[in-house]
Parts: C-alpha cells; structure tokens; sequence
C-alpha cells in the first residue's frame, strides 16, 4: 500500500515528516495524511516524492506505487 511504502522509506532515510515534507513542497500534515491513508498525493507530488526517495513509480488510473 502507498502510505505503508512512504513510511518504510522515510524511516530508512532516517528522516521526519517535516523533513521530507519541506522538500517536497507541502505541510507536515499534509503529508503525514499521506502515510496515514487519509489523503492521496497527486501525480506531481508522487514524482517529486520519487525523485526525492531516489525510486520509481508505476501508474494507473486508480493509484500511485512506489517501486
């Protein structure tokens, strides 16, 4: 699942959700709703996400994947 995928690769940066929010260019609550399931990251914050996590993504008409 996404938000499980974006917590796994936060913790192995070792970074806070502060920290990854700020260089993606959102709130930490935002972004903390992301890891919660709450809200989904559109496709522009899903490539900056990837970028940043230095991973690629797959996606379809219903979802973003963090491969």
């Amino acid at each position: 699942m996404f938000s499980d995928n974006l917590l796994y690769l936060r913790n192995i940066k070792g970074l806070s959700q502060e920290q990854v929010a700020e260089a993606v260019g959102i709130s930490r609550q935002s972004y903390s709703k992301w890891e919660q399931g709450d809200t989904f990251p559109n496709i522009d914050k899903c490539d900056k996400l990837a970028k940043f996590y230095g991973v690629g993504f797959d996606i379809d008409i219903f979802d973003c994947y963090i491969s």
